[in-house]
């Protein structure tokens, strides 16, 4: 029992844990020919030893948060019987495979939310490189798709004088969106720049408040999110995926969450980057003309016209 129990703790994912468990309980002091552990609604099986149809069968369950996760079988040859013994094994086997599963899990949640902060901090940096507007939005869309692992995108900033969402920039919708624009309530788009809350439409095409501007015959599932700093609107950001059988759910939207402020930021620096050098561009043309001005009237003076 304290091989089978050492086996289990030192896995590290739900395949190593039931495997562990499977052939740790193998062992010929236990007398089983055979084991089978199930996820429930799951057609997969770790089978270790001969299986046969009149072999006798005990199984039990095992839990996780307070579910069932789960169901272990253990058996014997045909005419062989259980004991109590062989029901407090089985029993305990299943409390420490329910205990390494909610570890296992929780290992993988950390990991991914590891990963998930460095893919952001990646953005970050990547982003940061980007001044110069019209890149930057390319940058921001493909840097959101690679970081959920869709197959597009768009991307739509705030006009402020006309009230209006501008599409920046797409990436595989089937047609390119880029200059379209829509009224706030308008198509997706729209209707997250007016409520300033996420939308997740499962089915696009059968979305009955899908904008008739264009088709987006490759896109099933769309999410979007706002891009906000503070309160103040900048645009919206959007996720989409060619694939029907691909739900967005409740850590799509989360990590799309995390993205969309720092996209915001970003997008915000670059437009003042743009304003600034815009205005410095006017003023030096300004001192210039000055210069200009300046120097023709001391000619003036000195061929005596003044």
């Amino acid at each position: 029992m304290l091989r089978l129990t050492t086996r289990i703790a030192g896995a590290q994912v739900q395949k190593e844990i039931f495997a562990g468990l499977a052939f740790g309980m193998m062992d010929q002091c236990f007398g089983f020919t055979g084991v089978d552990v199930r996820l429930d609604d799951d057609l997969s099986a770790v089978l270790a030893g001969d299986l046969s149809p009149g072999a006798a069968r005990l199984e039990t369950p095992f839990t996780v948060a307070g579910g069932t996760a789960g169901t272990i079988t253990v058996e014997r040859s045909a005419g062989a019987a259980f004991d109590d013994v062989d029901r407090e094994l089985l029993s305990a086997a299943a409390s420490h495979v329910a205990l390494a599963v909610a570890r296992s899990g929780f290992l993988e949640s950390e990991r991914r939310r590891a990963q998930e902060q460095q893919a952001l901090l990646d953005t970050l940096a990547d982003l940061s490189g980007h001044l110069e507007l019209s890149q930057l939005l390319q940058a921001v869309l493909q840097r959101a798709i690679t970081l959920l692992g869709v197959t597009g995108g768009e991307l739509a900033i705030l006009d402020e004088h006309t009230n209006e969402m501008v599409m920046v920039a797409s990436l595989n919708l089937g047609t390119d969106s880029t200059g379209l624009r829509m009224r706030l309530g308008e198509g997706a788009m729209g209707l997250v720049g007016q409520t300033h809350e996420p939308l997740i439409i499962p089915d696009y095409q059968a979305w009955a408040g899908k904008s008739g501007k264009y088709e987006h015959g490759v896109v099933q599932a769309v999410m979007v999110a706002p891009l906000l700093i503070g309160k103040r609107l900048v645009g919206a950001i959007a996720s989409v995926h060619s694939d029907p059988t691909r739900k967005f759910g409740s850590e799509d939207l989360r990590l799309l969450e995390m993205f969309a402020p720092q996209a915001a930021i970003a997008i915000e620096n670059a437009r003042l980057y743009a304003q600034i050098s815009q205005m410095s561009v006017l003023e030096e043309r300004h001192r210039i003309g000055m210069d200009l001005h300046d120097g023709a009237i001391q000619s003036l003076y000195g061929l005596g016209l003044l």
